[in-house]
């Protein structure tokens, strides 16, 4: 009954969403950058997961679809294979009990009887047709903690050629699930390219690392039902899984640059289309389709290149890495190996793409590619069969309806809600205040506002409340906080040697600020006087103190 269930909502998927208006290719449509400043809620089209658990009702009722995610967690992983047509084998799963995530601490103090759950399609169908599959391979990731009653979701957007963060809420028996857009700006903070980031290997966080494994046997899913916990299966993968999910994650990532890419390169409104179209030729002769090029053809196509790059990344197109350090947790401390390995540090690019370097323009047409499936490649392939009329073709071809169900009408779909609306301009109680807004807290608002105003503790929400409560957790975190302020200033513009420093990186790049114009705002100076002024009673300095800085950890009332 159960695999019955999911073919009918598999094939009023095919049949209610496969067929729309046209609607064009997410690279026509202008792939937003990777900015902090992103919206929430896309600005156009669904994240893949939406596509998943969308139930669409029976024709002629007067039911409207929504988001169903099924419960227990065994549900909703079949709905997913039976989505994009997929085996055990092409889902990757592992286990993090002791991680980095801002769950990191849902379960304590039984960390290995519930520990996060971290799930990725790692293949594409194993059928191919396309009415009845998506492409979910290295599209979809989830992170599941059972304590916290919620899923973390990363998938793609293809209408707005992004991936979509997103939280379900309340996903616990009994309850109807809800689907919300997380808050971005927070989640760009340690995710930078706007996509999955992993440990690099040999993944000591999972249970690659027998320790950890032998530490999850017995206590992973006890008392449990069988099928909310099918420890046995995951833990067998050991190794491999993470393997599987460190190669996805490195390719979600190609595919969010390409994505900046595209947006980039052909930015010139009055010959955009011929730019794209001259790009898209170039992918498809280097993915081996028979274009007819000519040398003439080449030196436009370097030249569209070598234009963009001038004016967009003197120094070439660097691919950030999506990797953080490794650790193992259950290894003795070292506090500077785990400031090194926080995700909220500035990686080193993992590649940097030079149209001048040997074979530049090949690597970069190879990366453009990650833009479009197999599925896809073999369609626009299709369509320029006839040699005399490519270019027309191919023009035609960008603004084409794809195949398949990638990019659901947005009618049938409920609309997308936000978890939480946008940190507010004034600070949040300072209306209940005699006096004027008072300016350092809105210095702190303005530069920490979108991670620290939130209600719960993780990052430590010190700017949330009546500013009475938001002073009095300033004054708790003030070395911690004069700390991070100073690593800027002693970083030289190095990458850290230690903990990350505040705002992070990815923070600032996303505003349009480098750390010089950090270091020089009006901003920087006055919250690193007023931290300085509310932590001069504390026992612990951040200005070359040897003592321990206290951890910053203010409550959430």
């Amino acid at each position: 009954m159960e695999n019955q269930g999911l073919r009918g909502r598999l094939s009023r998927h095919a049949s209610r969403l496969a067929t729309s208006i046209p609607v064009v290719l997410w690279i026509m449509a202008g792939a937003l950058p990777v900015t902090a400043n992103e919206p929430d809620i896309p600005p156009s089209g669904r994240s893949l997961f939406d596509i998943v658990v969308t139930e669409i009702p029976p024709e002629g009722g007067d039911a409207r679809a929504r988001l169903s995610v099924p419960f227990p967690f065994e549900r909703l992983r079949a709905l997913i294979k039976q989505a994009g047509g997929l085996s055990d084998r092409d889902i990757a799963e592992t286990l993090i009990p002791l991680g980095r995530s801002l769950q990191r601490q849902a379960a304590a103090p039984d960390y290995f009887a519930s520990p996060r759950r971290v799930f990725g399609v790692i293949a594409a169908p194993r059928h191919a047709d396309p009415s009845t599959t998506l492409v979910l391979k290295d599209r979809l990731f989830i992170g599941y903690q059972p304590r916290t009653n919620s899923l973390e979701v990363i998938s793609f957007n293809e209408a707005a050629g992004r991936f979509e963060f997103q939280i379900v809420e309340d996903y616990a028996p009994g309850k109807p699930p809800r689907v919300l857009q997380a808050r971005r700006a927070l989640c760009l903070g340690c995710h930078g390219n706007g996509g999955p980031i992993f440990a690099e290997s040999p993944w000591s966080e999972t249970p690659a690392n027998p320790a950890i494994a032998a530490r999850l046997t017995g206590a992973f899913g006890a008392g449990q039902p069988d099928a909310e916990a099918p420890s046995a299966r995951i833990l067998q993968q050991n190794r491999r899984a993470a393997a599987a999910l460190h190669h996805a994650t490195g390719a979600a990532n190609r595919l969010t640059h390409a994505a900046r890419y595209w947006r980039a390169v052909c930015a010139d409104p009055a010959s955009r289309n011929r730019c794209r179209t001259k790009l898209l030729a170039g992918v498809l002769a280097v993915k081996g389709a028979e274009i007819n090029a000519n040398d003439h053809s080449r030196q436009e196509l370097e030249t569209i290149l070598s234009t963009a790059q001038a004016r967009a990344w003197p120094g070439g197109f660097a691919l950030a890495s999506p990797f953080v350090g490794d650790i193992d947790p259950l290894a003795p401390h070292d506090a500077k190996a785990r400031d090194l390995a926080d995700p909220l540090n500035e990686r080193p690019p993992a590649a940097v793409l030079d149209v001048a370097q040997d074979k530049g323009v090949d690597r970069i047409l190879d990366l453009l590619g990650e833009a479009f499936t197999e599925r896809r490649i073999a369609w626009l392939k299709d369509t320029i069969r006839d040699p005399g009329r490519q270019e027309a073709t191919l023009s035609r071809g960008l603004g084409h309806p794809p195949p398949g169900w990638c990019c659901a009408p947005h009618d049938k779909l409920p609309p997308p809600a936000a978890a939480s609306p946008p940190p507010p301009l004034r600070v949040p109680g300072l209306s209940e205040d005699p006096g004027p807004a008072h300016p350092s807290l809105q210095a702190f608002h303005r530069a920490c506002g979108a991670c620290h105003s939130g209600t719960g503790t993780a990052p430590p929400n010190f700017l949330f409340g009546p500013s009475a409560r938001q002073i009095q957790a300033i004054t708790h975190c003030a070395p911690r906080i004069l700390k991070r302020l100073n690593q800027w200033g002693a970083r030289g513009g190095a990458l850290p040697t230690t903990m990350p420093p505040m705002p992070p990186p990815q923070h600032l790049a996303g505003i349009g600020q480098s750390p010089d114009d950090w270091l020089a705002s009006a901003d920087y100076r006055r919250i690193a006087r007023f931290a300085a002024a509310l932590g001069e009673g504390s026992d612990t300095r951040a200005k070359g103190s040897k003592m321990k800085i206290p951890v910053c950890a203010p409550t959430a009332e």
